[in-house]
């Protein structure tokens, strides 16, 4: 084999610049792509957190609610129970001879 000549090399280096401009293109293309993902995974990784504290938000308040509800029916309950006393005693004293 014979020693390449300098015009040799030159298109060699020529060759491998051209060879890593098209890799440096496909590179920046797959991470253009790769990042667009990524952003669309963040997205619905954020409307996801969104819809998840809304529920948790409206879970408390229907705890809340639900709570208030329950005072108001032990109240009454408590209410119920003195006026079937008071009737008791009203029956109980018509009913006396």
């Amino acid at each position: 084999m014979s020693e390449p000549t300098n015009s040799d090399i030159l298109a060699a280096i020529e060759a491998t610049r051209t060879e890593m401009q098209s890799l440096r293109t496909a590179l920046m293309g797959r991470m253009d792509r790769l990042q667009n993902g990524v952003s669309a995974i963040r997205e619905t990784v954020a409307a996801n957190f969104a819809a998840s504290d809304r529920t948790h938000t409206l879970a408390r308040n229907v705890r809340g609610e639900f709570d208030a509800l329950s005072d108001e029916i032990s109240g009454l309950h408590r209410l119920v129970i003195r006026l079937r006393a008071d009737v008791d005693g009203l029956l109980g004293k018509e009913g006396a001879p």
